[in-house]
């Protein structure tokens, strides 16, 4: 799996809280770091993920926080706060429509291939039911859906962690799920984050080609 020209691959991951860094956490893109350290693969890796992002709000940053690091690799990770309705505030619909949703992925996923820049779709975790009255009810199933849809239209990889934590849980369901790995129902503790990164490191070992591909362009033209 190792880069033959030795050249450091460059990687972004770009999302909500799921991939951000989160107080002392070792977060995924952390664990995959030390994960490549061990096999000598020579790499830079930037964690551009935003707690409480949107789509929207990457959309609006995505030229400065991911295309402006010449990546070769960019790891997305949208779908939770996308697919939340406000209800505590009186809302009925998502805070970003699925169709604004769509059209925001789509046009991250037009803009890394017109860059040759290999793009890796990972969907949001599940969101278990809370014990006090939510402030927010998630519409995240059309969110997921829409996540493998694009990914099949922009034949970009798509790592479906959330079949992956549903699969850990068994017969025991939504318990299992919290015990061990989404302790307040929807962010990965340490062992949930270790999922994400081994679900990725998987992906990698199959498709070495991912770590050994180049950007062929500069990513600093401006949108």
């Amino acid at each position: 799996m190792k880069n033959p020209a030795q050249l450091p691959v460059r990687i972004v991951i770009f999302g909500d809280s799921i991939s951000a860094y989160r107080d002392n956490l070792n977060v995924a893109s952390l664990q995959l770091s030390e994960k490549l350290k061990s096999e000598g693969i020579p790499f830079v890796f930037i964690n551009s993920g935003v707690r409480g992002n949107t789509t929207e709000m990457g959309r609006a940053r995505f030229q400065q926080d991911v295309l402006n690091h010449s990546p070769d690799v960019v790891i997305m990770a949208f779908g939770t706060n996308d697919s939340a309705v406000d209800v505590y505030l009186g809302k009925s619909e998502p805070r970003v429509t699925l169709e604004r949703y769509s059209e925001n992925l789509a046009f991250f996923l037009s803009e890394l291939a017109r860059r040759n820049i290999q793009a890796i779709l990972y969907s949001s975790p599940p969101v278990l039911p809370t014990e006090q009255p939510s402030k927010c009810t998630i519409r995240l199933d059309e969110y997921l859906a829409c996540q493998r849809q694009l990914a099949t239209d922009y034949s970009c990889f798509y790592v479906d962690v959330h079949k992956t934590f549903w699969d850990k849980a068994g017969g025991d369901g939504g318990k299992v799920l919290r015990d061990l790995y989404l302790p307040d129902g929807m962010h990965p503790n340490e062992s949930g984050q270790t999922v994400i990164a081994e679900a990725i490191w998987q992906l990698w070992q199959e498709q070495p080609g991912i770590l050994n591909s180049r950007a062929q362009e500069p990513a600093a033209e401006l949108l």
